[in-house]
């Protein structure tokens, strides 16, 4: 069976899907995976065949940048309710598709699995008579965000003479969501088949070792600080490392394979800043306390190994995970405006000394163990949506 993948620009819409598309592979599937030029080189060097589609990530930030200014003074919690629809279902899904359509054609897909954000994967597999899944990123996208993208990338799909579905065609055969039930708080009439998928962090080759004394034995508490790849921006993430340093703690901060690591300035002696080291290196090290923005794959891939979490939420779907982390007692969370020097201390504090949060945050990895892994999915859907 063929199974085309695709994906929007950026590693937080990427690596959810990793797991799943190996355990194709593994199954003697034939896959191929369309994204960016920057997505492809890192799925590569994952063992993944990729086809260069859409919009380069260099350009996809740069519009996103532009528009993000236009937003004013509006505040970080009501900004993704602006750029969902404008980016992934006006700006994205064109370019993307442009590129699809010959690449389909070619290598004729069975099915097509897209993460959560990729609106022209569902138009494809439409225009083809295939199934379309979608691949959740993390917290399900509110009904409201989903359907302003689907009206925005309503004149696509007339344009190519197929009348639209609802909801960009998103959850018309099956929505594999990785976020655990005891998270979720959302009523979805509107999503229909649902099959549950345990998050997995894929293991990568790529990125920057640990510090040596991650593993030297000390008992100073580590605490992993990182703002992703988008929202990491350095006078923000440089105060809040220092925050977290004056404790008595090791640090090791990530600032993104776009900056280099003395973006932060001068720091503490007991911080290390690399660009990027995979996530699950520093979980593994004893890693006590995880502080984020609160994206996705940083929030669920803490919450696998149990980890409590301070999240600073700044866009996207943060504020939703910050309010899964704060209703299930898994973490702390402080919107911008609260943010403070010392109430970044206080809350690391209260991380590391109340057994409260680890407990919770165990209770919910063991949730995350329990649910389907990715080779019973790709079974399944082989079995359901698929060809022999």
């Amino acid at each position: 069976m063929r199974v085309l993948f695709t994906s929007c620009n950026g590693l937080g819409h990427t690596a959810p899907l990793v797991a799943l598309a190996r355990a194709f592979q593994a199954r003697g599937d034939d896959v191929l995976w369309a994204t960016d030029r920057n997505g492809c080189g890192w799925l590569q060097d994952a063992g993944i065949p990729t086809a260069t589609a859409g919009l380069d990530e260099a350009d996809a930030l740069k519009r996103f940048a532009e528009f993000h200014a236009r937003l004013g003074s509006l505040p970080a919690e009501r900004r993704p309710d602006e750029i969902f629809p404008w980016l992934f279902g006006q700006t994205l899904p064109g370019p993307m598709l442009d590129d699809l359509l010959p690449l389909a054609d070619r290598f004729g897909p069975a099915m097509v699995i897209s993460d959560s954000g990729e609106f022209a994967g569902p138009l494809l597999a439409a225009l083809h008579g295939i199934p379309a899944i979608t691949h959740a990123l993390g917290p399900l996208v509110p009904e409201a965000r989903i359907a302003a993208a689907a009206d925005r990338l309503e004149p696509l799909w007339r344009s190519h003479h197929v009348t639209p579905q609802p909801y960009g065609g998103r959850y018309t055969h099956c929505y594999v969501d990785i976020y655990p039930a005891s998270l979720q708080s959302q009523v979805r009439p509107h999503v229909g088949r649902t099959w549950p998928l345990r998050p997995v962090s894929p293991a990568v080759r790529v990125g920057e070792p640990s510090p040596t004394w991650v593993e030297d034995g000390t008992t100073l508490p580590l605490v992993y600080v990182t703002f992703g790849t988008v929202y990491n921006r350095p006078d923000i993430l440089a105060d809040v490392v220092r925050a977290v340093a004056s404790l008595p703690v090791r640090v090791v901060a990530t600032v993104g394979p776009h900056s280099e690591a003395n973006v932060l300035g001068q720091l503490p002696s007991n911080v290390h800043v690399a660009r990027y080291i995979p996530q699950a290196t520093v979980f593994a090290a004893r890693c006590a306390v995880v502080v984020s923005h609160g994206g996705s794959g940083t929030f669920l891939g803490a919450l696998g190994a149990g980890i409590p979490q301070l999240l600073l939420p700044q866009g996207a779907d943060q504020f939703l995970n910050a309010r899964a982390c704060r209703e299930s007692g898994v973490g702390i969370t402080l919107d911008p405006a609260d943010a403070t020097h010392q109430a970044i201390v206080a809350a690391t504090s209260a991380l590391l000394s109340e057994p409260r949060y680890r407990e919770a945050a165990a209770r919910v990895r063991r949730e995350i163990a329990g649910m389907p892994g990715p080779v019973d999915v790709a079974e399944k859907l082989a079995t359901v949506f698929g060809e022999a």
